[in-house]
């Protein structure tokens, strides 16, 4: 309710948007001088709604045919600079620089490896097989999955999401033939990230079409 009003504020400057999320805001802006200029403005909105921006928090990401130029440094009234950084978490998302719009998926990975080597290194040998990959399949998974069906994701990244998954198997079964692994899935039903995907994907095209 309180930040209602700072949504209107991008038809003030021409070519930019804000998003807003509980207290998370992102700001687009089609060049440096007008991204600037909307700072200035969300700055003096939020002042006259007692709140302000956390400049230790902030930071800038350049996303275009131009992403390696070095930009002017983005500052606020109170003379805060926010540095330009090579990538910037949103929603537990993580965009990064590049010429058209990216994410980068190393922070799910080391998300998934912390909690499949804390499983198994807890209940590794006293639990079965069974209540391991299930824990797995309900703790880890998702962990992973996070975020991925509303992003433009790449097949090289589906089959690197795979890839982790199946060499998790390996280390669990200790056996590096990758056959065994896929007969273990599919006698258990396991399905890989991509399968996964592709599968929400076409309940998301199901749903619109109701």
């Amino acid at each position: 309710m309180y930040l209602d009003d700072l949504s209107r504020l991008e038809s003030s400057v021409n070519g930019c948007h804000i998003i807003l999320y509980a207290d998370d805001i992102l700001l687009l802006s089609p060049s440096v001088t007008r991204l600037q200029h909307l700072l200035h403005k969300c700055e003096v909105e939020l002042a006259w709604l007692d709140m302000s921006i956390n400049f230790s928090k902030s930071s800038c990401l350049r996303i275009g045919p131009r992403n390696e130029v070095v930009c002017a440094t983005i500052a606020s009234t109170s003379g805060h600079s926010i540095p330009w950084t090579s990538e910037i978490r949103y929603l537990g998302v993580y965009l990064v620089k590049f010429r058209t719009v990216k994410f980068s998926l190393n922070a799910a990975k080391r998300g998934v490896y912390r909690a499949f080597n804390s499983i198994f290194g807890k209940i590794g040998h006293i639990a079965s097989e069974e209540v391991i990959l299930q824990l797995v399949s309900t703790k880890c998974i998702p962990i992973l999955l996070y975020g991925l069906e509303v992003l433009p994701i790449r097949q090289s990244q589906l089959r690197s999401l795979d890839f982790m998954i199946n060499r998790l198997f390996m280390k669990f079964f200790k056996t590096n033939d990758i056959r065994l692994v896929h007969l273990y899935q599919d006698l258990i039903r396991f399905h890989l990230p991509s399968e996964l995907l592709e599968e929400r994907s076409k309940k998301k095209v199901m749903d619109k079409l109701k």
